[in-house]
């Protein structure tokens, strides 16, 4: 089953008769949903999507494995049977892998269960940026599960681009580019003004318990303020959508700071996959 919603894509399969309720999926923000090439289903228990970038194969599984006892022996046993059967074949055709277990933990006033995990094969490309717990929403005001959800960042970003441009064609890809040159004072004032609202807003949110930038850790800073800028400039700069083989020509100022983004994103990515694996 596929569920193609304004920003996101849905994947689940699809439930059976016997067990109506049970069932894993994934949610993926577009355009990342267009490099999906295969979707492979197994049993409500398993959902695996491939993804082709250029050069770059990546395989997440989502798993839910039931609870140790008795009556689940012989169900685990055949996940675990199929999960391996996935990862050996990924390893012989030289995919990355992430693998999401339920990804949630019970947690109350005394004390909480235990964490589960999220799991990135060594040297995975997408750079992995903090991993934190959030509680999850209330609905009609009441708090409708006591778990809480895992979360980890990858930064994609730099794969949204590595297409040949013959697939760039055929995929009708387009990237957004801010008209930002001949703007008068006030637009940048107003740009300004969104970027720290949002900037203070995330950390507030997110991390009130921090009161000192110096105290933040750096890769969650990095993050938070990439992700205001852009807001920003999405709310208070004109723009456009181009195709993805458009050439941009950047200021100096502007290219300067394009590479020292890129440096930082490879430091990065350097400090985040120096482990032999990494879970979170």
């Amino acid at each position: 089953m596929i569920l193609v919603l304004p920003l996101l894509s849905y994947w689940a399969p699809s439930p059976s008769n016997s067990r109506p309720h049970d069932g894993v999926g994934l949610l993926l923000r577009h355009p990342l949903h267009k490099h999906v090439q295969k979707i492979d289903p197994w049993k409500g228990r398993l959902l695996k999507l491939d993804f082709f970038f250029h050069q770059t194969k990546i395989s997440i599984i989502s798993v839910y494995i039931p609870p140790y006892h008795s009556i689940h022996y012989k169900e685990r046993d055949a996940i675990f049977a199929q999960l391996n059967l996935w990862l050996d074949k990924a390893r012989s055709n030289n995919y990355h892998v992430v693998i999401l277990g339920p990804s949630s933990t019970f947690y109350h006033q005394n004390g909480s269960s235990k964490l589960d995990y999220i799991w990135s094969s060594p040297g995975f490309p997408a750079p992995g940026l903090f991993s934190h717990v959030e509680t999850c929403p209330k609905m009609n005001d009441n708090q409708f599960t006591d778990h809480r959800v895992l979360i980890t960042a990858f930064n994609f970003s730099s794969y949204f681009a590595t297409l040949a441009k013959a697939r760039l064609k055929q995929k009708s890809e387009q990237r957004t580019i801010f008209l930002y040159k001949n703007l008068k004072d006030d637009v940048w004032d107003a740009f300004s003004n969104e970027v720290n609202s949002r900037l203070e807003l995330y950390l507030a949110t997110h991390h009130p318990s921090i009161s000192s930038l110096s105290a933040f850790p750096l890769d969650k800073l990095w993050h938070a303020l990439k992700r205001s800028i852009l807001g920003g400039a999405i709310d208070s700069l004109p723009f456009q959508h181009v195709s993805n083989t458009h050439h941009h020509k950047y200021s100096p100022k502007l290219t300067m700071l394009i590479a020292i983004n890129k440096f930082l994103d490879r430091l990065l990515f350097k400090l985040t996959t120096s482990q032999t694996s990494h879970p979170t």
